[in-house]
């Protein structure tokens, strides 16, 4: 009796001691399992992200620096000069010959940049790939996984001869990405259509710029090198409100001071022509018919006129000259009985206006 008590009592002084009972330290190690647990999948998941975006940021810039490599001239060149299925029938192109080429797909391209550096070769039996960098890893991508050469691009370059002509062939580059890592952890979404390309370089036989020029566009060598060609027409006349015309365009000056006139019409207008001014003096013969009233003083009674409008006066009668009116010249005066002094004066023929620069399409 006397020693059951006694380990009663020494059961409770552990239990003071320590603070805890075997359940509640029980409960506490699983409550930090559950939350170790969550920490750890929330690392997992992160983890996974990180991997993720690296994934997608990888392989746009592998496909992004390939089809840059191909578009721009001096890469293009010796990416030709260094693929063996492409050198001995294409080169020549770059050199002042002819490609030699027969129509076809062609693969085992080995792909150099500008400065003749190599920047990726995809022979087929190489195995060559891009690391997590995207950079080439020699020999090392496999269909089974390398996490250390995980990215694969395979290419294609297949010529077609418009018109059957094959020394200046169309070309039109391919590339299919594959990824294939290895590690579960690093197997991530990856969607290969999405870093698929496929595009057409153009006549191999002239340089973008040349065609450019041809085209009136304007060369931008790049990289990639563009060509802005312009849709408006040579010749075609355009209104700028600017002292000065802009680029591919020349001041047209034969509409300096004049108005843009139709070609036909009811008046029968033809191409180039020109005709008007600023001011006009009107004739006798533009005049509209009209009548003027005369008073004819008392003692004048007794003598026979003869006025008609123009003249036309009968025999032993005379013309009375009535004063002027209308448009005198400046500084003109007209009393009753004389002509009119100087020449008529001119009057402003313009319509209302609002100028601005026309310019003619080069």
């Amino acid at each position: 009796m006397k020693e059951e008590t006694s380990l009663k009592n020494r059961t409770k002084k552990i239990t003071t001691s320590s603070g805890f009972s075997i359940l509640e330290v029980m409960v506490a190690v699983g409550i930090l399992g559950v939350a170790s647990y969550f920490v750890v999948s929330l690392l997992h998941t992160s983890l996974k992200g990180s991997i993720q975006t690296n994934v997608t940021v990888q392989a746009e810039n592998i496909k992004r620096n390939l089809v840059n490599n191909f578009t721009n001239d001096p890469s293009w060149i010796n990416t030709v000069k260094a693929s063996p299925t492409l050198s001995a029938c294409l080169a020549p192109l770059y050199s002042g010959g002819t490609a030699s080429c027969p129509a076809g797909d062609y693969t085992n391209i080995v792909v150099k940049d500008g400065g003749g550096h190599l920047f990726y070769d995809s022979t087929a039996t190489s195995n060559n790939g891009f690391d997590s960098n995207g950079a080439m890893c020699l020999g090392g991508f496999t269909s089974a996984g390398n996490d250390k050469c995980p990215f694969r691009v395979d290419i294609k370059v297949t010529l077609s001869c418009p018109s059957g002509d094959c020394s200046n062939p169309q070309v039109q580059i391919v590339g299919d990405m594959k990824f294939a890592p290895v590690n579960p952890a690093f197997k991530v979404s990856f969607n290969p259509a999405k870093y698929h390309f496929d595009f057409i370089r153009g006549q191999e036989a002239s340089s973008l710029q040349a065609t450019c020029d041809m085209l009136n566009g304007v060369y931008d060598s790049g990289p990639p090198p563009k060509c802005r060609v312009s849709i408006v027409p040579s010749g075609a006349i355009i209104a700028v409100n600017s002292t000065s015309c802009p680029p591919g365009y020349s001041v047209f000056t034969q509409a300096a001071g004049r108005l843009i006139v139709g070609v036909g019409g009811t008046s029968g207008y033809g191409m180039n022509d020109n005709g008007g001014s600023d001011t006009h003096t009107l004739s006798l013969a533009e005049m509209p018919i009209h009548y003027h009233d005369i008073g004819v003083i008392q003692s004048y009674v007794a003598i026979a006129f003869g006025i008609t409008g123009r003249g036309g006066f009968a025999a032993g009668s005379f013309a009375e000259t009535m004063g002027a009116t209308g448009g005198l010249p400046d500084g003109a005066s007209q009393p009753f009985g004389t002509p009119a002094n100087g020449t008529a004066k001119p009057f402003d023929s313009r319509q209302a206006f609002y100028t601005l620069l026309y310019c003619q399409k080069n």
